[in-house]
């Protein structure tokens, strides 16, 4: 089962188009995000990405992967939010 870590990965490089991005935007090494893409892929045993120039673009199965992957992490930021404590006023 894909970590949570490798999912938001998955998901930020299929909006971006690049893992340069992806890293970015998650605050993380580009090798991590490259290894978190290739974990998805190991586990999918599928290619879910093809190169297009420079950009990285979702493979058909790889968007239906990539669409599952955007709930899992807005599931996962409702659940953060739903476990958050409420402020005192």
């Amino acid at each position: 089962m894909p970590t949570i870590y490798e999912i938001r990965s998955f998901d930020a490089v299929a909006r971006l188009g690049s893992m340069r991005e992806a890293a970015k935007e998650l605050l993380i090494a580009d090798s991590t995000v490259s290894k978190h893409v290739g974990a998805i892929e190991a586990k999918a045993s599928a290619r879910l990405f093809t190169r297009v120039k420079r950009r990285f673009v979702t493979t058909k199965r790889g968007q239906e992967v990539a669409d599952l992957a955007r709930q899992c992490v807005e599931a996962h930021g409702a659940l953060l939010a739903a476990l958050a404590p409420v402020a005192s006023q």
